[in-house]
């Protein structure tokens, strides 16, 4: 149990040294949350918008019991009801509540990361008990 703790402050000091050797941008903005009868979402509000760019990777900290999410990169120009700019597909939310996403494609003036946690989002099924979510903070790794 030791060896296995001191494995893992050993990996955190190096994602921090990673991290302030200015590999990571930690991205900016205001969170929040809302759900409904079968949804549930959290977001980080970027302003000014941002672009990002096809292989970029995206380092997500959340909370919660949601197993399975839906991520969003908002375009500015999308109302915040919109599944615009949804990336990849359901993903597994690992255990260690960190989620990297390697973008599968560009995009440009983002006004909004979000993750949709519930039973589903945009009729896209999440699981009949999937739970909530919410952002913790977002990384831009730059590699």
């Amino acid at each position: 149990m030791t060896g296995a703790m001191i494995r893992i402050g050993a990996l955190v000091a190096a994602t921090e040294l990673f991290c302030a050797a200015g590999y990571c941008q930690q991205l900016t903005g205001s969170t929040g949350t809302a759900a409904g009868e079968r949804w549930q979402s959290s977001w980080l509000d970027i302003n000014p918008p941002i672009s990002f760019k096809k292989g970029e990777t995206l380092r997500l900290k959340l909370e919660g019991d949601a197993e399975n999410i839906l991520v969003r990169l908002l375009p500015a120009s999308s109302p915040p009801e919109s599944s615009d700019g949804i990336e990849g597909n359901v993903r597994k939310v690992p255990g260690s509540r960190t989620l990297e996403i390697k973008l599968e494609g560009d995009h440009p003036s983002i006004k909004q990361i979000s993750v949709h946690a519930g039973k589903e989002a945009w009729g896209r099924p999440l699981g009949g008990n999937n739970g909530t979510i919410r952002v913790v903070s977002i990384e831009r790794i730059k590699k």
